[in-house]
């Protein structure tokens, strides 16, 4: 295990929290901590990673915090703080952040410290470790929405977890039926920590986790889902829509999460001229996540 760990932080507002925790998370690839300071109505968000990943991605974060101001959002002082940090200190600030969140009375998604009680009809137990994804942030709700709506009833559903990161998108499909489960994610460090999760929840054996790019995936595919989860920054959406439309089953669902409204439309247009009907949007602040259909 780590002994210590860097963590980058950016002080910014509470307008743009959001948006600087998704250019966080999609830098780096791991999930970001937030705290509000409501005397100084400021929020930091933060990461915490290893010391030379923090240096490769710095000045290319400091170039998207820049473009931020260009959206219209108040960002406040963008401030950049950078320092070394002991492991156990980032695993203890995880408790102060990451809640229980319940999708009525089918699924709730919880961290292996907490001694909620549920009525759930499943339970997902995650500790996200340095991976994305823990159901707080709006994509990712919006993701497990879906997951939980389209779940298997008498029937067989096959789902796609593309960018798993904490693997709680693909855990919740297996938890509810979904067979078979395939998940992959480019980053090494976010596939063990899914696979420890997998093994938590005793799904391991129900799901195809793997390491793979999907900038590197063949556009046709023999394998087809019923449901595929892609909460992917934009650019990544319009990219690959062939790569993700290609592996939908007739009649199946794309959730495309992950996008700033000033994105949207670009992703949207892609996939409609493609073929896919739009059957939904969800807007929350400054994001928007779409459930399409191949008809």
């Amino acid at each position: 295990m780590r002994k210590r760990l860097t963590k980058i932080e950016v002080e910014t507002s509470p307008e743009a929290e959001e948006a600087v925790s998704e250019i966080l998370n999609n830098l780096f690839g791991i999930s970001s901590v937030v705290f509000h300071n409501f005397e100084k109505g400021t929020v930091s968000v933060s990461v915490y990673d290893e010391k030379e990943k923090i240096a490769e991605n710095q000045s290319q974060l400091r170039e998207k915090l820049n473009e931020l101001k260009n959206f219209g959002l108040d960002c406040g002082a963008l401030k950049l703080v950078i320092k070394s940090v002991k492991y156990k200190d980032w695993a203890e600030s995880w408790k102060q952040h990451f809640k229980p969140l319940k999708f009525g009375r089918s699924l709730i998604v919880k961290p292996e410290w907490s001694k909620t009680q549920s009525v759930a009809e499943k339970v997902v137990i995650l500790n996200p470790g340095l991976a994305f994804g823990t159901g707080q942030h709006a994509t990712t709700k919006f993701c497990l929405q879906q997951i939980v709506k389209y779940r298997p009833r008498n029937c067989t559903r096959a789902f796609l977890d593309v960018g798993t990161g904490s693997g709680i998108l693909a855990i919740s499909a297996a938890k509810l039926g979904y067979s078979p489960v395939v998940a992959f994610d480019y980053d090494e460090e976010a596939v063990k920590v899914a696979a420890e999760n997998c093994r938590k929840n005793r799904v391991l054996n129900q799901i195809n986790l793997f390491k793979k790019d999907v900038l590197k995936l063949p556009e046709k595919s023999k394998k087809k889902y019923d449901l595929i989860c892609a909460n992917l920054a934009a650019d990544l959406l319009v990219e690959t829509y062939k790569k993700l439309i290609g592996r939908l089953n007739k009649g199946g669902k794309l959730v495309l999460a992950g996008i700033l409204n000033s994105q949207f439309e670009e992703v949207k247009q892609k996939y409609i001229k493609a073929g896919l009907k739009l059957l939904r949007v969800k807007e929350e602040k400054e994001w928007k996540s779409g459930l399409f259909s191949a008809e």
